[in-house]
């Protein structure tokens, strides 16, 4: 503060922020937390659009002023406090609306990890999925694959193999995976929910949206398991078929007829695809949640708009779901990245 360099800095940038708030480039409220001074605390107040029920709602839901900026950079603050003593750590903010000071709490002891209840964060940041869950998902998908491998490999080198009994490998192959995909379905749909909702400015319940993930997870996890299942045990069977009946083919070259199967090709589109899914399916829970309260939204399709984009997908970019050229959304096609947004559209 005594220095007369750093004071004329100081002064520059204060004069820098006034001529961006007068130019419409920043708010207030953004200038003054550039400039380090309290925000003044903006009221939550109830979505006057949605008409009073007679019946009693299953969660609340409230529309806030605040900008995302704003409640991501408290957040972020939040975040380096959890850090510094260890664990969730109270916080008090003027911007961060109740509902997500609520989820980012919930978050944290649903999943025994704090640092997990802020994940959300870079998908409302970006305004678009977070990849990073593609890759814990492939990580995790290719140790239970490859352990399955190892089995399936080590049970035709007992005495008199057979096919059914190296098949026999497989079984509880489907709770594993379960145990890694049903999950992550449920965080990456949770999470994407929570980031688009902030980004929008509605708020619904978080254990509302949780359930809803749950529940569409268990349902649709189950069929999609007993595909892979399936899909596996006949590569299995036909690879120790050939395998048994053929002298002098090696081990080696039974691993090399399984990897499509069991290995990180596999791994990779199985986690690129349903980490799409998952995305897509959270702007379905928050579409239903809304429609509850009278407000309808339509999901809107978005592409990475780079090179990467198919023919398939580039076509809907923009566009309302009545005009998608596939109806149920992303993904379109496996190894899709695509993902969907909710906004106020009106059919013509």
């Amino acid at each position: 503060e005594e220095n007369e360099a750093l004071q004329q800095d100081e002064a520059k940038k204060a004069q820098a922020l006034v001529q961006l708030v007068q130019a419409g480039i920043l708010t207030t409220n953004e200038a003054r937390r550039q400039l380090g001074l309290d925000v003044p605390q903006v009221e939550a107040v109830p979505l006057a659009q949605v008409e009073e029920r007679e019946e009693a709602q299953p969660h609340k839901m409230l529309v806030h002023t605040v900008p995302v900026e704003a409640i991501l950079y408290d957040l972020a603050r939040w975040r380096s406090k959890c850090k510094r003593v260890g664990g969730l750590a109270d916080f008090e903010s003027q911007v961060i609306p109740p509902e997500v000071a609520e989820a980012v709490k919930f978050l944290a002891q649903e999943r025994g990890d704090w640092a997990a209840a802020f994940s959300w964060m870079r998908m409302a940041a970006k305004a678009e999925p977070d990849r990073e869950a593609e890759e814990r998902l492939r990580k995790a998908l290719l140790r239970t694959l490859q352990r399955r491998l190892d089995e399936v490999v080590a049970a035709t080198q007992t005495t008199s193999p057979t096919v059914d009994s190296v098949l026999a490998a497989l079984d509880g192959m489907a709770d594993d995976l379960r145990a890694v995909i049903e999950p992550a379905l449920v965080g990456v749909a949770t999470d994407a929910a929570l980031a688009e909702a902030v980004r929008i400015g509605l708020y619904p319940d978080i254990v509302a949206i949780n359930r809803l993930a749950l529940e569409w997870a268990s349902a649709y996890s189950y069929e999609l398991i007993r595909g892979l299942t399936d899909t596996t045990r006949q590569v299995v069977s036909r690879a120790v078929t050939d395998f048994l009946a053929t002298p002098g083919m090696t081990v080696g070259d039974l691993r090399a007829m399984l990897e499509p199967a069991f290995g990180p090709v596999r791994a990779e589109m199985i986690a690129i695809t349903e980490v799409t899914r998952a995305n897509a399916q959270s702007t379905m829970i928050l579409q239903s949640l809304f429609r509850e309260w009278g407000l309808e939204m339509a999901r809107v399709w978005r592409t990475s708009h780079d090179e990467r984009v198919c023919p398939v997908c580039a076509p809907n970019e923009g566009k309302p779901e009545w005009e998608w050229t596939w109806p149920d959304g992303p993904p379109a096609h496996p190894r899709c990245r695509c993902w969907a947004t909710l906004e106020m559209r009106r059919r013509r």
